[in-house]
């Protein structure tokens, strides 16, 4: 049998993993293994073409010589990840028979970098701290637990009891002074306001047209406050329970006639399609003031893909 000891060094695009202490004996090899500056995405398959960073960080490597495919080695230890964006922090690092357990520390990191879902006209920075683990074979069994808070839109949302599983996730969400044209490339970019409210949420990682949420919600707008209960989004369709104040009504449909161009004030139950907001219907009550004096409508009944009324 081969017995060695020694040290080694491999450099890569921009970085270097080093290998001191080596000690190979009965078939078995031990190592501490220092990475400094290595770009992840040449590690595996499995990580995002998207997903930019490099890795710093210190190990203890162990394994078989009979093979040195991941599902063979041992490793714990801890790193740094540093992306063009920010910082991801894992002081605690355990990997055995290619299934992984670590504490990780995000801060500042680009969300669209973690995931090709993920919109790309979102723009957000995601601070945080979670437990995850996984297996080397696919993201798909990727589990995750913890709370993190995103800068985005103008505002901040934060995200408590999050759980990732069987490619699944859910969160309870704080949303707070967010810019609402800003949330979705659907909404457009003339709708005033920003949002307030308290969501939970769920859905499937590999496709956002799976969302559901509920909650409650208050958007104020240059002209007055809408209030939103009884939220409840679910394969791709949304409703809502919604008290407008003072709303300029040319804000959200510019199609108006001059007549009905004032501020409403009301209750509507709303409805619609997250893929466009043509598919918007409403019903319900409601005061215009316009044209000098007001306008007072009941029975309403509003369909924008059809643009009756």
């Amino acid at each position: 049998s081969i017995v060695a000891t020694g040290k080694a060094k491999v450099e890569t695009s921009g970085g270097i993993i080093a290998a001191n202490n080596i000690q190979v004996k009965n078939g078995v090899y031990l190592a501490q293994v220092a990475t400094n500056n290595v770009r992840v995405r040449e590690l595996s398959e499995q990580i995002p073409k998207s997903f930019s960073g490099r890795l710093t960080g210190k190990f203890n490597v162990a394994g078989s010589l009979d093979s040195f495919a991941p599902e063979s080695v041992i490793v714990s230890g801890k790193a740094n990840l540093n992306t063009a964006a920010g910082r991801i922090s894992v002081p605690d690092i355990e990997f055995a028979r290619g299934v992984y357990r670590a504490k990780v520390g995000v801060n500042n990191i680009d969300v669209r970098q973690l995931s090709p879902q993920i919109p790309k006209s979102f723009p957000g920075k995601l601070t945080g701290n979670f437990d995850i683990a996984g297996s080397t074979k696919s993201l798909e069994n990727l589990t995750v637990s913890g709370n993190g808070f995103v800068n985005a839109a103008g505002g901040k949302i934060s995200a408590s009891d999050i759980a990732v599983y069987n490619g699944r996730y859910q969160a309870s969400v704080d949303a707070n002074n967010l810019l609402v044209s800003q949330l979705s490339p659907k909404i457009p970019k003339s709708f005033p306001g920003r949002l307030t409210g308290k969501f939970k949420i769920a859905g499937k990682l590999n496709s956002f047209e799976d969302l559901t949420a509920s909650g409650s919600a208050l958007i104020n707008t240059d002209s007055g406050k809408i209030t939103a209960s009884d939220i409840l989004v679910n394969n791709g369709k949304y409703q809502a329970k919604v008290a407008a104040n003072q709303i300029r009504l040319r804000q959200f449909v510019p199609q108006l006639p001059e007549i009905l161009a004032g501020s409403l004030t009301g209750k509507l139950n709303i409805a619609g399609s997250t893929k466009s907001f043509k598919d918007l219907t409403a019903s319900g009550n409601a005061a215009i003031n316009a044209a000098g004096g007001k306008i007072t409508a009941s029975n309403i009944r509003f369909n924008n893909n059809n643009g009756r009324y």
